[in-house]
């Protein structure tokens, strides 16, 4: 099982639990997180701009209120049953496919692992709650929506990268090329060679004759490859 603290809950210096949330869909995220981990199902009986409370689906001692402190941006927990005393739910509701593609960003960002239906509906072994096909399907289109979309991000802003690095040094050595086979497709990245003036100086006055060429295959949606040159210098 893992740890039933939700991530946005810090201790204070008191050793206590801050329960003070930035806005409203903070709170709602940090609760159903955590009603999920210990397995129970809860509602929300009114939702406003100020204020909003949760309760137990199945039973009616659980209770979470929270409310906006004055004229500021923080809201704060003003009064909280923690006790369920129902029993745990496998077919846990409150389990969105939005806090399923939290669980899943993570590995994909790592690994861009296609993962299957049965990966992610066995999460419950993690988790100890069920999960619809449907709602597992929605969680991986999120989930690679945000993996996606970084990747696309990043690679639209080389271009500030490689002029930001000719600004810092103009020696500094950029190029990126790209590919247009033909007028109807948009211009796509192609590959990017950069060198600092740092070891392009220390290459040329002190190497040795002695070059490595090393490279790797990225396991991102995009593919491609990463190739680095390597020479000895006096110090080897």
């Amino acid at each position: 099982m893992k740890d039933s603290t939700p991530s946005c809950f810090v201790r204070n210096l008191n050793g206590g639990w801050d329960w003070s949330f930035a806005s409203l869909k903070e709170f709602k995220e940090a609760i159903l997180e955590y009603n999920v981990l210990i397995g129970r199902e809860i509602k929300f009986d009114f939702n406003y701009k100020r204020r909003a409370r949760a309760r137990c689906k199945h039973c009616t001692d659980y209770l979470v209120y929270v409310s906006k402190v004055g004229q500021t941006d923080t809201y704060r927990l003003n009064a909280l049953q923690p006790k369920h005393t129902c029993g745990r739910v496998f077919n846990n509701k409150s389990a969105k496919s939005i806090w399923i593609a939290k669980v899943l960003i993570k590995k994909m960002k790592v690994t861009y692992a296609d993962m299957s239906m049965k990966d992610i509906i066995d999460i419950r072994a993690n988790y100890s709650t069920g999960i619809p096909c449907s709602r597992a399907w929605r969680a991986k289109q999120l989930a690679k929506h945000v993996v996606d979309g970084d990747f696309v991000q990043q690679y639209s802003q080389l271009w500030s990268y490689a002029t930001e690095l000719k600004d810092r040094c103009p020696n500094n050595s950029c190029l990126i090329r790209v590919e247009r086979p033909s007028i109807e497709v948009l211009p796509r990245f192609g590959n990017f060679y950069m060198c600092l003036k740092g070891p392009k100086t220390a290459f040329k006055k002190a190497y040795r004759p002695l070059i490595g060429v090393d490279g790797c295959h990225m396991k991102s949606k995009f593919g491609g490859q990463l190739l680095i040159i390597v020479g000895r210098d006096p110090n080897d």
